[in-house]
């Protein structure tokens, strides 16, 4: 195909080519439904149609869908319009309007007047707050539309809004072009192979620029099935994601790390005995830390099942790139260093020597790529050496400009610069071992103690194991200060119907981390499950659990203070 530089030209090359062949299906269980290309470019030309009549040339749609199919229609739909969208994700209001803030913030920012939608939502938003007084349009109940026009769209043209997670601060919408979409499709390729006849089977929610990206953009790039899953399906019954690879012979599927734990603890065996993935090429980690351990169990369990640990890729990426700043070597595995825990805390990467304290890391290959650069950079801009812990900067054609509507100079995370490149800053940890990046955390998430670095991640890895009350991925370390010191403090879900285990849990956390990590918390909060804060991708919102902590609002179930010693 010829080279194209945005997406209306991809979508319309894979028409002329393929109008037939399958581009997305709907596999959720007793729900399936498929669109050809033909079929979605008559459809998302018919919405576009109407979305000319109804909003200016460089308005901004809000994309609000139940999961489904109509969400692609409605994605393609705002790009053949030329119009910029803003995927969101609809507000749970039964558990207490859980999301109408983030949404009143999206709103508000993008200065919407138009919301898509499909049919089972469209009564319930037009009643809620941040949408009272806009359009809101169920593209499965519009009329067939004649009268699109295409748009003189370039590389540079505005594709959609991206918000970002949130995870250390208020929500932005990072400005993705179509120049960054098919440059980011051309680094998959690279990184992970994707080709024509790949499968892919997505279950991360469009609204996260993983299930958008790789989900719905990159396929059509690409022009290869994209199969699509409710992540409440796939939280529910984890096992029918490993069944859609097994039976539609999938060849690239991931998520974040915890998925692939609830696989290990909910698909029993008699269910594995069923599976054949041995189709599966690529099992991208990422999204949250890439636990060895994690690998390791899920490797195991399925190995009967065909999975080859070969196929795991340990991922690395942020919504101002696009979606991947970095990736493993596809069908080499995932390479693990055990370094040094001292230096390691001191900002060095030094491998361990037998019987030393060690830390596991996952390598998320190499730094350099076709396209891409990744450097660590030290507190006074200079490049960091080998092993030396810095800020990842990332440099590339799917590096964002900025943040939209933002005053100049308040997007300074785009404006790194290295030997005259523009890189953006991640504000994540790394170092680089043998040519290969490795992760260490989160930069404003560091808890410095008596001049130590502690890491929250493996605060949080032992308090999940010390106790079996404890609900794995719900737990959030930070730290607070006290009278001029950092004090390490652990907020904990725990599981249903162990509140009786609570004291029992917090004596055993406090043992854990002070013999595996050298440090006592200063408080240990244990809560109910499902209240701590996460991410659209699960990823644990610690500045906003750490804020709950100080204004006193956490849903308690047990507060311990630390023990004298």
């Amino acid at each position: 195909m010829q080279a194209i530089d945005d997406l209306i030209a991809a979508l319309e090359a894979r028409c002329t080519a393929s109008p037939e062949r399958e581009a997305f299906a709907w596999i959720d269980p007793g729900r399936a439904r498929a669109l050809s290309y033909a079929q979605l470019l008559e459809r998302a030309r018919s919405v576009a149609a109407h979305l000319q009549a109804r909003t200016p040339d460089d308005g901004v749609v809000v994309l609000l869908y139940p999961p489904g199919l109509e969400f692609v229609v409605g994605f393609w739909a705002t790009v053949l319009a030329g119009r910029i969208a803003a995927p969101a994700n609809v507000p749970d209001i039964a558990r207490s309007g859980r999301g109408l803030s983030r949404l009143r913030s999206i709103v508000d920012d993008t200065r919407a007047r138009v919301v898509l939608t499909s049919s089972p939502a469209v009564a319930e938003l037009r009643e809620l707050e941040p949408c009272r007084g806009l359009d809101v349009i169920a593209t499965d109940e519009l009329a067939q539309a004649d009268g699109w026009r295409r748009p003189d769209t370039t590389a540079d043209t505005i594709a959609y809004l991206q918000y970002t997670s949130g995870s250390t601060s208020l929500a932005k919408g990072v400005v993705v072009t179509h120049g960054n979409i098919v440059a980011q499709a051309a680094f998959l390729a690279t990184c992970s192979g994707f080709t024509a006849d790949s499968v892919s089977v997505t279950w991360v929610p469009p609204y996260h620029d993983q299930g958008l990206v790789s989900g719905i953009c990159e396929p059509v790039v690409h022009g290869h099935r994209s199969l699509l899953m409710s992540p409440q399906t796939f939280a529910t019954r984890p096992g029918g994601w490993l069944r859609a690879i097994s039976e539609h012979r999938a060849t690239h599927s991931g998520g974040p790390n915890f998925a692939y734990d609830l696989c290990v603890r909910k698909v029993g065996e008699a269910e594995r005995a069923g599976l054949d993935l041995s189709s599966w090429r690529v099992a991208y980690n990422g999204a949250e830390p890439v636990r060895p351990a994690t690998l390791e169990r899920f490797a195991r369990a399925f190995a009967p099942s065909g999975f080859s640990p070969l196929a795991f890729q340990a991922t690395y990426g942020l919504a101002e790139a696009t979606m991947r700043v970095a990736g493993s070597e596809m069908g080499r595995g995932v390479m693990v260093v055990e370094l040094a825990a001292d230096q390691l805390a001191r900002g060095v990467a030094v491998p361990a020597h037998t019987g030393e304290k060690s830390v596991a890391l996952c390598g998320h290959g190499p730094v350099q790529r076709p396209g891409r650069t990744v450097a660590i950079v030290d507190a006074g801009g200079a490049e960091c050496p080998p092993g030396q812990l810095g800020e990842i900067w990332a440099a590339g054609p799917d590096v964002a400009s900025g943040y939209w509507r933002r005053a100049p100079g308040s997007d300074h995370a785009f404006h790194g610069e290295l030997a005259g490149r523009r890189y953006v800053r991640t504000g994540d940890l790394g170092f680089v071992h043998a040519g290969e990046l490795y992760i260490a955390g989160r930069l404003k998430d560091l808890i410095i103690v008596r001049g130590r670095n502690i890491y929250p991640q493996d605060l949080e890895l032992v308090t999940e194991t010390a106790h079996a009350a404890v609900r794995p991925g719900c737990v959030a370390a930070f730290a607070v200060d006290r009278d001029g010191e950092e004090h390490v403090v652990i907020v904990a879900e725990l599981a249903d119907g162990k509140h009786g285990d609570a004291a029992m849990a917090a004596a055993a956390i406090r043992k854990a981390i002070a013999e595996e990590e050298g440090v006592v918390p200063g408080a240990i909060v244990l809560v109910e499950a499902r209240t701590i804060a996460k991410t659209s991708s699960g990823k644990i919102q610690r500045s906003a659990c750490r804020a709950a902590y100080q204004d006193g609002t956490l849903q308690q179930v047990l507060t311990w203070p630390a023990l004298t010693t």
